[in-house]
């Protein structure tokens, strides 16, 4: 396998079959109200995961991201067995945190109360130096660092930087752990088809709120049994550049630099 084919593509261990879910709809975003990250009216098919267990859903973590100026809340996914992926401002955060979290707590397919795996607290911290500089959308990504190998029992996600043809109009899945609606304890879980592609991100119009950064964005091809992310849940409307022609939440695409981060982190 060549270097370019090695940096596009890090293999999954999914575990046990997941379940498809599509959506035939391809819809503009009218945003309720300005926020970093947006519901988007008369979405009413949300769906809360019961059995976090299960996978995909056992690979999605809520975070507890305790800062210099406060908890806030997130959420991540396994990309490896000591790797969980999340948005890069639920790592390093000017604004809201002053600089750099103080630590991580992870707790893989919580749900309310149970807490499947138990729960762990970050080991290291690590995101892109472009993020760092100047919080570059583009590249709001980074990684928690575990001591234990906890992705061994959960699975971890298959990730792929994907050509544009592969990803317009597909239909996508996201999976978090949402404050306002959720508490931050349950997993709620949205399906739409991506509405616009760049090189760095991707725009649809799923659902998110506070907690639901760093979320999982992921498609199937051909096989439904193996989830693939293609990008990192982390802005909401407001984030969406006006010569799009649309509103709508984005996130992070995992393109060749990403995937090489991420290899990176888990190496």
């Amino acid at each position: 396998m060549d270097d370019i084919s090695e940096r596009r593509y890090l293999p999954g261990n999914p575990g046990e079959p997941g379940t498809t879910h599509s959506d035939d709809e391809v819809l503009l975003v009218r945003p309720r109200e300005a926020e970093i990250e947006s519901i988007i009216p008369d979405n009413d098919d949300w769906q809360p995961i019961v059995d976090t267990g299960a996978p995909p859903w056992r690979m999605i973590c809520a975070l507890g991201i305790d800062t210099p100026r406060g908890t806030f809340r997130g959420t991540g996914w396994f990309a490896g067995p000591r790797t969980v992926v999340t948005a890069g401002h639920n790592i390093f955060d000017r604004a809201r945190f002053g600089g750099w979290a103080d630590r991580i707590t992870v707790a893989p397919g919580l749900n309310e109360s149970d807490a499947p795996f138990s729960s762990f607290e970050s080991q290291e911290l690590r995101t892109i130096q472009r993020w760092i500089d100047g919080e570059d959308p583009d590249f709001d990504c980074g990684a928690i660092v575990l001591d234990e190998p906890i992705g061994e029992r959960t699975g971890w996600f298959f990730t792929a930087a994907l050509p544009d043809q592969d990803l317009q109009d597909a239909g996508a899945n996201l999976s978090g752990y949402p404050v306002r609606s959720a508490s931050g304890s349950q997993q709620l879980f949205h399906a739409k088809r991506i509405l616009r592609t760049t090189p760095g991100r991707l725009f649809y119009a799923m659902d998110a709120e506070e907690g639901h950064s760093g979320s999982p964005i992921w498609i199937y091809q051909n096989d439904p049994t193996n989830p693939i992310v293609v990008g990192i849940h982390a802005a909401g409307v407001t984030a969406t550049p006006p010569a799009l022609g649309i509103l709508a939440n984005s996130g992070v695409r995992i393109s060749l630099a990403t995937v090489a981060a991420i290899a990176d982190w888990i190496s």
